[in-house]
């Protein structure tokens, strides 16, 4: 049984929010003025506004979740699980990492930033964030995943699980000779 041992709520911070309201200010503002030239347009571009929004809510993740085995994003449609065994390295995502960062394929601002990443440092990053604060990269020898937990402890949460794991798999044997 995979027993629970750590949960971090993913809400956003201000500046998301602040990114959301613009966004979605954006939207509206384009929706009104093209909305003005065609009857039919204005529909499609409502249904296109719908679908961002219903997409936007569904993936973006609400909860990371540390079981004795793995790591888990929580999203409304399609959670993501890391094992732990995978992580090779977590750790909070450095100024330097940041530098240079772009969405390859994404949402970057509504509802967070999700998808596909690149950066000068990392090449692609499969990001999952819902604030821009404690932005964690956890890199396994397949992929490198950017989350950011509400309680930065669960970095070490995480660290502390895949020592113990390992603690398991590798008992120390003493032997006592007399």
């Amino acid at each position: 049984m995979n027993k629970f041992v750590f949960d971090s709520k993913s809400t956003p911070d201000t500046k998301a929010w602040m990114s959301s309201i613009i966004s979605i200010t954006i939207c509206i503002s384009v929706f009104f003025v093209i909305g003005t030239v065609s009857l039919l347009f204005y529909d499609i571009v409502i249904g296109f506004l719908l679908l961002i929004v219903v997409f936007g809510i569904l993936y973006t993740p609400y909860r990371y979740m540390l079981t004795e085995t793995a790591l888990m994003i929580k999203r409304y449609f399609g959670n993501i699980t890391i094992p732990l065994t995978q992580i090779q390295e977590i750790r909070l995502f450095a100024d330097t990492d940041k530098k240079g960062i772009i969405r390859a394929f994404g949402v970057g601002g509504f509802a967070g930033n999700y998808g596909i990443f690149s950066s000068n440092i990392h090449k692609i990053l499969h990001v999952y964030t819902r604030r821009n604060s404690n932005w964690t990269l956890i890199v396994t020898p397949q992929k490198k995943y950017v989350i950011a937990p509400n309680d930065i402890h669960f970095i070490e949460a995480v660290q502390e699980q895949i020592k113990k794991n390992e603690l398991s798999l590798h008992p120390i044997n003493i032997k006592i000779c007399i």
